[in-house]
Formats: C-alpha cells, sequence, structure tokens
C-alpha cells in the first residue's frame, strides 16, 4: 500500500508548527493481493478454505486502473473503523491508540473489508456487483438466463471456503448512487439440466440476517430454505456467511380438507407456489428486496396441477411410475426448453408476471409436498389473481381476512400466530383454530399439559402352548413406566427388563434374550415429581429413593406440541 497525504501530528501544537491544518492521509493499492500473503494470517481453522480470486487491480479488458486514490482519513480518531474505497477497490481502516512509551502515536490497521464463507454443503457461485438496487435486479434475471454472462468474474466457493472481496463490478446503467451487493446462486443439481437456479443478491452493508427459498422444478413449494449472516466484526470488517436455515421464518398451513392453495409474493419477481389440502411447507420471502406482502388465493379443480391429468396418468403416479410431463389441456410439453419459454414470457408476458421463475420437468411424485408443473400453468394462474385473491401482511399475529371460495358463498379461515420464532398462517375450513388461540388453550398446551400419567407395571409374561398342552416359549416385561408429569408436554415411557426363554427341557439354549447387564439408573426417582408425596411415611422415604433399578433397555420419550 502506498500512503499519500501530508504530515500529521497528535497535538494542535505540532501542526501549529508545521502549518497543518488537521492530520489526514490518503491511500491507493499498488499492486494485487496475493494469497502468499494473506496465507499468513489467515485461519483456515476458523475462517475456512481461503480462495482469492477476480481482486486485480487493472481491468482484464480494456488494461485501465481499477484503483484511485482514496477519500481522506482523519488519523486523530482513536477507536473508530470503517470502510475506505480506493476507486472499486474497498478496503477496511481501523484506528487505535497504544499505550505505554506510545501513548501518543496512533495506529491505522488496514486489511479487507468484506469476507464471504460457504457453510452449505454445495458449492456455491458468487458475483460482487456495485450499482443501484434496479441495476442489480435487472443483472440477476440476466444472469439466470444466460449462463455465460459474467462467467470470468464468478468465484466458486466449495463447502466451508471463503473468499475476501476487494473489488466489486459496476453495473450502474445511470449515475445514480452505487451499492455494494453480492449476488450468488447454489450449484445444485436441478431436476433438469436446462433448469437454472435463481441468483440472490445479498446487500453487503446492511448487518442482520436475511432468508432466501431454493426451488428445483420438481416440487410445487420451496426445497430449501438459506439463510444469510452479515455482521461486523471486531476490526471492523463486514463478515457474510451462507448456511442452511434451521427453521423457516414463515410456514403456510393449508388445513382444509379439499381446496388446494396457491400463493405468491406480491411482487413481480416472485413464484407461484401450490399446496395440497392438509399440507404445510416452509415459507420465505422469493424477493427480499420486494413487496413483502402474500398474495393467495384457493384454485379451482380444473385449474390445480392435479386436476390437468388424467385419470390414467394420476393411476400410475399412484403406482410410483414416471411421467413424462406433458400437459395437453395448456398446449405446452415438458421437454420444450425453458430459454424458450423464458423468451415466449419476455415477449407476451404481462407487467408483474414472474419470467421463468419455475421451470418444467419430466418426472412428478404425489408423495411429495405438491406436484410438479410446467411455467406456462403458473403464469396462466398469476394472471387470475382477480378478486378471489387476498393479500395477507405477516407482521402481526391474529385473524386475517377470510380467502374467498371459487364458490364466493363460503370461505377459509385465515389465522396467522407464531410457534417457536416462525409465523405460521394458517387457512382453515372453519374457525376453530383461531378460537383456541385466542382462548390460550393453545399457550397452555391444553388438557394433555394439565394431565398427570404415571403407570407402573411390575411384570408380566406371555406363554405360547402347543395341543399338549405344553409350554413352548415365554416372553417376560419387567418393570414397566408411563410417566408424564404435570405442566410437561413430554411423556417417558421405559422397560427395565426383556426376556424371552424357551421352555422345553430339551431345549439346549433355555434363555434366547436376555437384557446385559448395564448398571444402575442413577437418575433421580419419581418420587420427587409425585404430588402425593406429603402423604407417604417418612420411614418409606429411604428405601423408595435408594432403590437401585437398573438402566432401562427400552426408554422413549415424546412430546406434544399443540399445533
Amino acid at each position: 500500500m502506498l500512503s499519500g497525504g501530508k504530515h500529521s501530528g497528535m497535538s494542535a501544537q505540532t501542526n501549529t508548527i508545521y502549518k497543518k491544518s488537521s492530520s489526514k492521509l490518503q491511500f491507493i493499492p499498488i499492486e494485487c493481493p496475493q494469497y502468499e500473503i494473506l496465507s499468513n494470517w489467515w485461519d483456515n481453522s476458523s475462517s475456512g478454505t481461503l480462495v482469492l480470486k477476480g481482486n486485480s487491480i487493472k481491468n482484464g479488458e480494456d488494461g485501465q486502473l481499477r484503483v484511485g486514490w482514496s477519500d481522506a482519513v482523519e488519523m486523530d480518531t482513536a477507536g473508530t473503523s470503517g470502510k475506505i474505497s480506493c476507486g472499486r477497490f474497498v478496503l477496511s481502516a481501523q484506528i487505535e491508540s497504544l499505550v505505554g512509551a506510545f501513548y501518543k502515536t496512533n495506529l491505522i490497521t488496514l486489511g479487507p473489508h468484506y469476507i464471504l464463507k460457504n457453510l452449505l454443503h454445495i458449492e456455491v457461485s458468487m458475483i460482487p456487483l456495485s450499482g443501484s438496487q434496479h441495476d442489480a435486479i435487472q443483472m440477476t434475471k440476466k444472469l439466470r438466463l444466460d449462463p455465460d454472462l459474467l462467467a470470468k468474474k464468478r468465484v466458486i466457493l466449495s463447502p466451508d471456503e471463503s473468499s475476501v472481496v476487494y473489488s466489486f463490478n459496476s453495473i450502474n446503467s445511470v449515475k445514480s448512487s452505487s451499492n455494494k451487493w453480492i449476488a450468488f446462486t447454489v450449484n445444485a443439481v436441478r431436476s433438469r439440466q436446462s433448469f437454472e437456479g435463481k441468483w440472490h443478491l445479498i446487500p453487503v452493508d446492511l448487518e442482520g440476517q436475511t432468508h432466501y427459498g431454493e426451488y428445483d422444478g420438481l416440487h410445487s413449494t420451496m426445497c430449501g430454505i438459506l439463510e444469510v449472516k452479515t455482521h461486523r466484526s471486531s476490526g471492523g470488517s463486514m463478515a457474510i456467511s451462507i448456511s442452511h436455515s434451521a427453521n423457516p421464518p414463515f410456514i403456510i398451513e393449508n388445513r382444509s380438507c379439499t381446496h388446494f392453495l396457491q400463493f405468491a409474493q406480491d411482487d413481480a419477481d416472485s413464484a407461484v407456489f401450490e399446496l395440497p389440502p392438509l399440507q404445510s411447507c416452509g415459507y420465505t420471502w422469493d424477493s427480499p428486496l420486494g413487496n413483502k406482502r402474500l398474495r393467495a388465493t384457493v384454485v379451482r379443480k380444473e385449474a390445480h396441477h392435479f386436476a390437468s391429468l388424467g385419470d390414467h396418468q394420476l393411476a400410475r403416479i399412484d403406482e410410483g411410475q414416471e411421467y413424462d410431463g406433458s400437459l395437453t389441456d395448456v398446449g405446452v410439453s415438458a421437454q420444450s426448453s425453458p430459454k424458450k419459454k423464458f423468451s415466449s414470457f419476455r415477449s407476451k408476458g404481462k407487467p408483474g408476471v414472474n419470467t421463468g421463475s419455475v421451470g418444467s420437468v419430466s418426472k412428478l411424485s404425489r408423495g411429495s409436498s405438491g406436484i410438479s408443473s410446467s411455467s406456462s400453468v403458473l403464469q396462466k394462474f398469476k394472471d387470475k389473481f382477480d378478486g378471489n385473491s387476498r393479500t395477507y401482511s405477516l407482521s402481526k399475529v391474529g385473524r386475517k381476512k377470510d380467502l374467498p371460495l371459487p364458490k364466493k358463498s363460503s370461505h377459509l379461515n385465515a389465522h396467522l400466530r407464531i410457534i417457536s420464532g416462525a409465523k405460521i398462517l394458517s387457512f382453515n375450513d372453519s374457525d376453530y383454530l383461531a378460537q383456541q388461540v385466542e382462548s390460550g388453550i393453545m399457550r397452555d398446551g391444553g388438557s394433555f399439559k394439565n394431565a398427570l400419567i404415571q403407570t407402573n407395571i411390575q411384570g408380566m409374561q406371555l406363554t405360547i402352548l402347543d395341543t399338549f398342552p405344553r409350554e413352548l416359549l415365554g416372553v417376560t416385561v419387567r418393570d414397566v413406566q408411563i410417566i408424564k408429569p404435570r405442566g410437561s408436554i413430554e411423556a417417558t415411557f421405559r422397560v427395565r427388563h426383556f426376556q424371552i426363554d424357551a421352555l422345553l427341557s430339551t431345549a439346549r439354549y433355555p434363555i434366547i434374550i436376555q437384557p446385559l447387564p448395564l448398571g444402575v439408573d442413577r437418575r433421580m426417582n419419581e418420587i420427587h415429581q409425585d404430588s402425593s408425596q406429603g402423604n407417604l411415611d417418612k420411614k418409606d422415604l429411604y428405601w423408595l429413593e435408594h432403590a437401585e433399578k437398573p438402566v432401562p433397555v427400552l426408554e422413549i420419550v415424546s412430546s406434544y406440541v399443540p399445533q
């Protein structure tokens, strides 16, 4: 690094002597980042394997420099950190005061400002972009339609690999404020080779976490949800990680017994998803930068994907056979090229219609979370988001607007609740669920949580006899317990002894199965959880608490979570 500027001092007297009004420095990179130098301070165990690509200080196309002098940095602002822009190069600067004999000295540390780590089990491709939000969204659409676009600018990160991002590719169509983005896509195997994955946008200067949905063209709901976390490290750098989301931010429930639901984000850049009766699925905003409202409607019998197939085709699906994917009623074949469909959508599609969000497939499975479909079917449905559809805001819990059925004489009840941090939007044939939530029964756990179960079976034996009669086989089970304390939703089932014996006198091995001596179960006796403890004699407590029992050969703990 080459520093330029003027002399700096710690005191106003020094500045006066040298006739300086302030203490500032400017910086400019004079050489490309080198892997050999970065590897000296890079920790592979915690930060992942380093991948360094696409950080040249010269443009490979015209040879122009991509760097320039940074803005002036105040050297007297100790305890601060932030980014400095040197042309298209972005660095991180941290200013801190030294101690001891150097207490009047400020130390300026320069380092990378953006670090991206792949925590997925599959590789991702990423491209740094610089431009307005509109230009960045348009670029992601072009990247999906043209797999070779900006191919030399892409950086591929395998699982547990990280990359330092110094420079960003400018995509500004007009002179406007420029924001920093990282566009990435998951290089997963899709249902068809020609189905291209969606490109997502990460606003790298915005701290927090954002969820992104993935779909593969096979399922009619999202096949996965990604979680991107952006936080500022102690040195001022922005650390960005891409991982799988442990819990979806939203869950869509179709508790109707007969009606199919189709829903989409009420935004131009979103896909349409379908949910069969009595099914639920995880969901996140398909376009995190768009309008965050959900539009849903009930599908008519002739419109949902199952209705598009004949009886003989459904029978083949039930038998697990392959389906060629052709939907003759809409005039679209699944064997056609998705790129042709995308181009036809751009020329004929209406404004606000998703262009190529879901591709066609060649296999259908009725046992999956949904049924696959062609893009034309989904566009045809999205054009019909009319008066029968409703938009929902997922910010506030409680009752929502009723969702009309195709026959406007009836409707589905909508309700939003929160369980384990996930917001659940439920569509029901009746308002029973909403009444349960509002009355507090769901919060209290219902009757099951207030129940007390404590069953002890000392032992039982099952014997198999022949017609003589003569005992042939004996099965012995001892110390069977079913325990469920009051105030808990967990129930425990234990069996401490299980044995099978051959009862014939001529048997070579009389004991067929017996438990191994696993030791003594030292866990607290259930007497401490029994509400009748006060009625027991104190002389009996010693023997009850010190009665040694073997470790159970079978123990099952189950929980009932109210839905």
